[in-house]
């Protein structure tokens, strides 16, 4: 895949649904979606070399379009989509974490 497409993996969300740990978020709001997708923009760095000890998962997202739904795997420091790691340019744990109140 090429990297374009991996970043725009959240574009045309209409529904997010957000797992931490047993807790479950789901955002339909236009507004709210289009917030978090905002916190994604720019985030997809370098693919992780596969002998990188992954991290634990921290926030399991995941971005539901008509029809399709892309699973997303976000850590402080690095981005799982479609099972391929990504490092991320920039930590946006904090701000999503705002949503979660």
């Amino acid at each position: 895949g090429d990297v374009n497409t991996k970043q725009t993996f959240y574009t045309n969300a209409q529904k997010i649904e957000i797992c931490v740990g047993e807790s479950k978020f789901y955002f339909e709001n236009p507004e709210d979606v289009t917030a978090i997708c905002a916190l994604f923009e720019g985030i997809v760095g370098s693919e992780v070399p596969s002998d990188t000890i992954p991290a634990e998962g921290f926030y399991e997202i995941t971005f539901h379009t008509t029809g399709k739904a892309v699973p997303v795997i976000l850590t402080g420091s690095t981005i799982f989509i479609d099972g391929v790691e990504y490092f991320t340019n920039k930590d946006i744990i904090k701000p999503l974490s705002n949503f979660l109140k």
